[in-house]
This record gives structure tokens, sequence and C-alpha cells, in this order.
């Protein structure tokens, strides 16, 4: 790692194709428009692989390759889709796919509104890698790269802790994490990414490598954040905090009040206490304006922020309950 400062490594690699890039020593992988995977290539694949393999002509492909949000701007036609059981399944896409030189995507939750969960060449799902373990002990999650935010909030909760992911259950763990992620925690513990503690991944030329802050450091440092384009991480450890009861819902007001409901929120958060986070909705019809909340604080602490949020507007409706904080992450 000697020579090496953040701003090399991400420059050296900013320049790889897809999702699939390489980290420090793997070479580039290169991408093209050949057509001329046979089908003996396919059915070798297929045979090594313990998960499955989906091609355009099989009736399970158009939900196999579709995200979470469709958008015909966005909409990929991969030639090949390896819907991985294990690691060696990673590993074996990776290699059909530098040796066929094909663009790459990988996913897990299948969430993003540019649909950079498919591809045009080769898409690696990782949705069916659902392992997680729970060190109570140590306040850590272990999970592999199929994993939904919701699922490690359930198994986390078990022992009255919590991951801090995202707010929506659906999305992918991992990508979260990678990206940088936050959530209903962060303003108690940070983002996603900074309460990774460890990340397993294939690289672009095959390797398997574990990043942490001991072993590949510089290549975990790039992961927390700008998880893309480093390999496919297959599983990867986490910070998990002890939590209680938390409160949370939704206040909804009039339409008819947006333009003081926008003005006051922004002042109530700029002074509202860490625990507390909320998101600002507007939408057409009768859901009108609502603010979405999680506050993990003292019940009096929650009460006297919700007699804030009251006193903006009168609201149409709320939906307000103190509970797990497991259930709210559902």
């Amino acid at each position: 790692m000697s020579g090496y400062t953040r701003r090399n490594f991400i420059k050296r690699t900013a320049a790889a194709s897809g999702t699939l890039g390489f980290a420090i020593g793997c070479r580039r992988l290169q991408v093209t428009d050949r057509n001329d995977i046979s089908r003996e290539a396919i059915e070798r694949l297929r045979t090594r692989l313990k998960g499955r393999l989906t091609l355009p002509s099989d009736p399970s492909y158009a939900s196999a390759r579709r995200v979470f949000y469709w958008n015909q701007a966005t909409e990929r036609a991969p030639r090949v889709i390896v819907q991985c059981a294990r690691e060696e399944d990673v590993l074996r896409a990776v290699e059909f796919a530098r040796h066929h030189e094909l663009e790459v995507a990988a996913r897990s939750g299948g969430h993003s509104h540019l649909g950079w969960g498919c591809s045009n060449g080769l898409v690696i799902d990782l949705s069916g890698m659902k392992r997680i373990d729970i060190d109570p002990s140590r306040r850590t999650a272990r999970a592999e790269g199929g994993v939904l935010s919701g699922e490690v909030a359930r198994a986390a909760g078990r022992y009255g802790l919590a991951p801090v992911l995202g707010q929506c259950p659906g999305v992918g763990a991992t990508g979260l994490i990678l990206g940088g992620g936050l959530g209903w925690l962060s303003g108690l513990h940070g983002a996603s990414c900074d309460n990774l503690l460890s990340a397993r991944l294939v690289t672009a030329d095959g390797r398997v490598l574990i990043a942490d802050s001991e072993r590949n450091p510089e290549l975990f440092w790039a992961l927390r954040g700008a998880g893309a384009n480093f390999g496919v991480t297959t599983s990867f450890e986490c910070r998990l905090h002890p939590i209680g009861p938390v409160m949370g819902g939704d206040i909804h007001y009039s339409v008819r009040n947006a333009r003081v409901v926008l003005q006051s929120f922004r002042e109530l958060m700029d002074e509202a206490p860490d625990a507390f986070q909320a998101t600002l909705n507007l939408t057409r019809g009768e859901r009108g304006v609502f603010v979405s909340l999680c506050h993990p604080g003292s019940e009096s602490e929650a009460e006297r922020t919700l007699r804030s949020l009251r006193a903006i507007a009168t609201p149409t409706k709320e939906f307000l309950k103190r509970e797990e904080f497991a259930a709210l992450a559902e």
C-alpha cells in the first residue's frame, strides 16, 4: 500500500466500467459489444452455479431484470442474469463477464432510480444470499450481500439492537452502506457507511479480498460512501446500537398549508435534537403534505417535538405510536 493516497486510489479506480470495477492491482474490466457468447459457454456457466442463470428466452427473464423503479429511459436488457446462491457464484459470474467482455451490474435489493441494478451485459443478482449473524455481545451484524435493510433490523431487534440503515425496509443493505446511507438513526450514529466494520468482495480480476481498518485499509476507506466500481461485495459486517421503543409514524396537513409547513419544517429541523429524524413529503391528492418521523429519545422529548409539529398547522390526521424500532423499520 506504500505510495498510495486516498486521492490516488480514487483516481485509479474512476475509470472502471459499470458497477463492477477493480481494487488496487487489478486490471481494468474491458467492455465491448461482442455477440460471440456460445450456447456451450452459457451451459458451462450454468453447470458451475449453485444459483440460477436466466436468459432473455426464459419466462422469468422480465421479472428478473427489473429494478424497483422502472423507467423506460434507464431500461436495460441484460444478456445474462446470474442469481447467486453463494460467493462462488459471484466468482464464476465475474470470470464469465471478464472473458466475454460484458458490462456488469450488481444488485441486492434492486432499488435504483437510475437503473444501476441492471445492465445490457451481465447482472449479478445477490438477492438470494440472505444469511445474517448477530453478535449481541460485540453489537455487530454480519450479513451476506442480498439482505435487505428491514431484514437486518428485524434480526438485530431480537436483541434490542438496531443497524443504521435506510428508512425503506426493501432497500438492499449492501448498496445502501456502500453508497453512504442515511436513515432514522443517522442523527445519533452517523451515516450507514460510518458503521461499516468490514467488507468481503470479489474484484474484477477474480480475487476475494477482505477490507477493514487493518486489511486493505485504503480500499476500506473507498468502500464507505463510494462503494461502486471496486468489486462485488458478497458480505459485510456493521456496527449495531442499543435501542428501546421509538415514537414513529406520520403527521398529515392540508395541501393548503404547504407553504407554511415547508418553511416551518426547515426551521424546526434546524433546532431539533439529534435523535429526531423526519422527512417532509409533498404529494397530490388526499395525502397532501405529511411528515414521516422517528424519535428514539425519551417520551417527554418526543412529545415536545410533536407539539412543535402540531403548532405549524392543524394536522388533518395522525398515525403515530410508540413501538419497537424493528417494527418501524418494517
